[in-house]
């Protein structure tokens, strides 16, 4: 069972750095492009048909959105659509930055979460 254990992180590793060197590719084309291809292989590696990314200020208070799945875009409509957000008022998507790791949300019904806060997007 460890070695299970061992062989899926490799592997996941070894999955984002693929991820990694094909985004690489997009650097010096066209912002719209290179956000794109960031947001294609956050879902190709989670499993998701949604992904958004932020960017944060050096003080790491400060969320601003800076990209959006075309699944996420097409499929849900945000009131207000926010593009910065306070850390503190952040919910379950937040917790990356306060944990310092990558967390995946794909069951947000799931007990126990404390950081809920409600949806940021709605389904139409």
């Amino acid at each position: 069972m460890f070695w299970i254990g061992l062989d899926r992180k490799g592997q996941m590793e070894q999955n984002i750095q693929q991820a990694l060197d094909r985004v690489s590719r997009f650097a010096g084309k066209p912002l719209e492009e290179y956000k794109d291809a960031i947001t294609r292989e956050c879902c190709s590696l989670t499993g998701s048909t949604l992904s958004y990314f932020a960017t944060m200020n050096p003080a790491e208070n400060v969320l601003t959105m800076i990209g959006w799945s075309k699944s996420a875009m097409i499929n849900c409509s945000m009131i207000d659509k926010p593009i910065v957000y306070n850390l503190t008022d952040t919910g379950l998507w937040g917790d990356a930055v306060r944990e310092r790791k990558a967390v995946i949300t794909n069951d947000y019904k799931k007990p126990g979460q404390t950081n809920k806060k409600g949806l940021s997007i709605r389904p139409r």
